[in-house]
């Protein structure tokens, strides 16, 4: 099911910091009984940002626009090789993470 958004809606989104939303980010995760670290697993396995570069993108109030241009690498297609990712002692192919990202983006309250 995909869902549509209006241009409001993109343009809002596109103006939040980073830094402004990490937080839900992590409260959601711990809610979840995951770490920040393996937060910032999903994130580097995504974007190829290591934790040194999240706390530049955080301080440099980077938007959502600005952070692909940002980004250290290409994420992943889906026709590549799919990476395996051992989070909390269970391992998980990108397929399971894509859509733990995707529960995760959901709004939490």
């Amino acid at each position: 099911m995909t869902k549509t958004t209006t241009k409001e809606h993109d343009e809002r989104i596109a103006t939040m910091t980073f830094a402004s939303v990490y937080p839900h980010y992590v409260t959601k995760v711990e809610k979840k009984g995951r770490t920040v670290k393996e937060l910032h697993q999903v994130i580097e396995w995504l974007t190829g940002f290591k934790t040194k570069d999240l706390k530049r993108l955080m301080k440099s109030e980077a938007t959502f626009e600005e952070y692909p241009r940002n980004r250290r690498r290409p994420q992943p297609s889906s026709t590549s090789a799919s990476p395996t990712l051992n989070l909390g002692g269970r391992n998980h192919s990108s397929s399971a993470l894509r859509a733990e990202t995707s529960r995760l983006s959901e709004p939490c309250c």
